[in-house]
C-alpha cells in the first residue's frame, strides 16, 4: 500500500520534536491533508499532543514491542489515507542498549523504510551545525535522512545556513527552519511533559506556533519527500496469525479506567481485546460512582493517581465496585498506576496518604527517582509457589511460558509488595528482577505491556472474562 510519510527525529531528548510535530499536523489539517501521526517507543504523553490537534489519532510504533513484520503492519493498520508524521523518540541512534542503535528512532526508519527529517539545533552554533549533521549522516551508512529543519535558528542566517547544507550534503533538503518560540514551549514534570489539557491555553498556543511556522517551514519539500516513501507491503506478522486464529469470541465487556488519574492507554491495546470480541466499557475511577453494569473483566492502566489522591479517596463508592467486584472473581489487568490504585493506601509527594480501593494488600510510596526504568520481557517465575502461592490452573492471566511479554516500565513510586509471580529480564545486559501480583484473577504490577507483542496474555484474560461471565450468569 502506498503511505506518504515523514519521520520527524531529533538529535536528543528536548529538541523540540513534540511541538514541532504537533505544529505540523495542524498546518497540514489546516491544508486539507488527511492525516495520522505516529509516535515511536514506549510514550504515553506525546500521543496525547497528537491527538489533540483536532482529533488526530496517534498510534504506537516500537521497534522493541514489534519485532519482524509486526512494526510496519502496524504502521500500516494505522493508516487512514492521505499522509503520516512519525515522532521519533529520544536522539535517533539512541536504543536501549547505550552504545547500541537497537530499539532507536534510527531503526523505526530503516524498517519502515521512511524519510527521516532531522530538527537539528542551531543555538548558539552555525555553521557547526552542518557539521554534527554530517556525523549524524555518517554515524550509518544506511542512516535514512533525507532532509533536516534548523531549530531555534534566526530568520537572517537561514539563507546562508540553506545554501551550506545543500551545498555540503547533496541529496539533503533543507526543509525551513524554526524560530526562537519563547514562552510557546512546553512544561514537563516526572513522567515527562504535562497532559495538554493541563496547560493553559494549550490549544491557542498551538495555533499560534503553526500560525509562526507556516512561513518557516518548506511544506512543499516536506510533502516531496513524503511521497517518495516506498510502498508498505508487509507479511502477515505471527502475532496477527496468533489472534486471528484465537477468534473473535464475544459475550465479554471489558471496563477500561479512563481519566485524568489513568490515561497511560496505548490504544492498540483496546484493539487486540476488540479484535478477540470484547465490547469497551471507558469509565473513571475519578468521577464515576460505581463500575458500569454488566462488566466481565477490568483493565487499570497507568497513569498519575499519586496527583489525585485526595479525589480518588473521596471517591468511596468506585473504591467499594472495584474491591468487590475483584474479590468475587471479576478477572483483572493493572499496570503501574492501576496497580497502585488496588493496593490499601497511596502516599503522595508530600507525604499524605490516601486510601485506595484495597482489593490488594499494599502501600504505595513515592522513592524520589526513577525505579526499574526500560523495557523488559516478563515471564512466570516457576518458584512463584514461595511467597504468594502456587498458582492454580484457571487462576489469574499470566504472560506466555515459551515467549516473555514485552512491556516496559517506568515509574518514580513504589509498592510495598510490588509482587514476584513473574520475572522481568532487561533486553541489554540481563538485569532482571521479580514483578507482578498473581491473585485471583488479578494479574497486577508496575509493568506497561504492549498486547500485539504478547497475544497469549490478551487470549488468556478473554478465557478468565468468559469464565467469570458464565459464572454472574451473563448469558455465555
Amino acid at each position: 500500500m502506498r503511505l506518504p510519510r515523514v519521520l520527524i527525529a531529533g538529535e536528543k531528548s528536548g529538541s523540540g520534536k513534540t511541538l514541532l510535530s504537533c505544529a505540523l499536523l495542524q498546518l497540514m489539517k489546516q491544508e486539507g491533508t488527511p492525516v495520522c501521526a505516529y509516535k515511536c517507543g514506549p510514550d504515553y504523553i506525546d500521543p496525547m499532543f497528537h491527538r489533540s490537534v483536532q482529533g488526530i489519532a496517534c498510534r504506537t510504533l516500537d521497534p522493541f514491542f514489534a519485532r519482524g513484520e509486526l512494526l510496519s503492519w502496524l504502521l500500516a493498520k494505522g493508516a487512514r489515507g492521505g499522509a503520516a508524521v512519525l515522532e521519533g523518540v529520544m536522539g535517533y541512534y539512541d536504543g536501549y542498549g547505550g552504545a547500541s542503535a537497537e530499539g532507536s528512532t534510527w531503526e523505526v526508519a530503516r524498517r519502515t523504510r521512511t524519510p527521516a527529517v532531522l530538527v537539528l539545533d542551531c543555538k548558539g552554533r552555525a555553521a557547526s551545525a552542518a557539521a554534527v549533521l554530517g556525523g549524524f549522516l555518517r554515524f550509518r551508512q544506511d542512516s535514512g535522512i533525507q532532509g533536516v529543519i534548523l531549530n531555534r535558528l534566526s530568520p537572517a542566517l537561514y539563507p546562508q545556513m540553506k545554501q551550506l547544507i545543500e551545498g555540503e550534503y547533496p541529496g539533503i533538503a533543507v526543509c525551513g527552519y524554526v524560530p526562537e518560540l519563547g514562552d510557546l514551549g512546553m512544561e514537563s514534570r516526572h513522567l515527562g511533559l504535562v497532559a495538554p489539557e493541563e496547560i493553559p491555553g494549550w490549544q491557542e498556543r498551538l495555533s499560534r506556533v503553526a500560525g509562526r511556522l507556516a512561513g518557516t517551514l518548506d511544506m512543499e519539500a516536506l510533502r516531496r519527500l513524503a511521497e517518495e516513501a516506498p510502498p508498505l507491503d508487509p507479511g502477515l506478522p505471527e502475532e496477527i496469525e496468533a489472534l486471528q486464529e484465537a477468534g473473535k469470541l464475544e459475550g465479554w465487556t471489558v471496563g477500561v479506567a479512563l481519566d485524568e488519574a489513568f490515561c497511560f492507554l496505548y490504544e492498540e491495546n483496546v484493539e487486540v481485546l476488540r479484535m478477540l470480541g470484547a465490547k469497551i466499557a471507558y469509565f473513571s475511577p475519578l468521577e464515576n460512582r460505581e463500575l458500569p453494569e454488566g462488566l466481565s473483566g477490568l483493565l487499570l492502566c497507568g497513569g498519575y493517581p499519586e496527583l489525585y489522591g485526595g479525589r480518588l479517596e473521596a471517591n468511596a463508592s468506585m473504591r467499594r465496585s472495584v474491591r468487590e467486584a475483584i474479590r468475587r472473581g471479576m478477572p483483572c489487568l493493572a499496570e503501574c498506576g492501576g496497580f497502585l490504585y488496588l493496593q490499601e493506601t497511596l502516599e503522595d509527594a508530600s507525604g499524605q496518604h490516601f486510601q485506595m480501593a484495597g482489593a490488594l494488600a499494599g502501600h504505595g510510596f513515592p522513592t524520589g527517582r526513577l525505579g526499574r526504568f526500560g523495557y523488559v520481557t516478563v515471564s512466570p517465575r516457576t518458584e512463584a509457589a514461595e511467597g504468594e502461592g502456587k498458582a492454580q490452573e484457571g487462576e489469574g492471566p499470566t504472560p506466555s511460558r515459551t515467549a516473555g511479554a514485552r512491556g516496559h516500565e517506568f515509574h518514580y513510586w513504589d509498592s510495598t509488595d510490588p509482587g514476584s509471580c513473574c520475572l522481568a529480564v532487561k533486553p541489554a545486559g540481563g538485569k532482571s528482577w521479580p514483578c507482578m501480583r498473581r491473585e485471583r484473577r488479578t494479574l497486577a504490577g508496575f509493568p506497561h505491556f504492549f498486547y500485539y507483542s504478547c497475544p497469549d496474555l490478551a487470549v488468556e484474560f478473554r478465557r478468565q472474562c468468559l469464565r467469570f461471565a458464565q459464572e454472574e450468569g451473563m448469558g455465555c
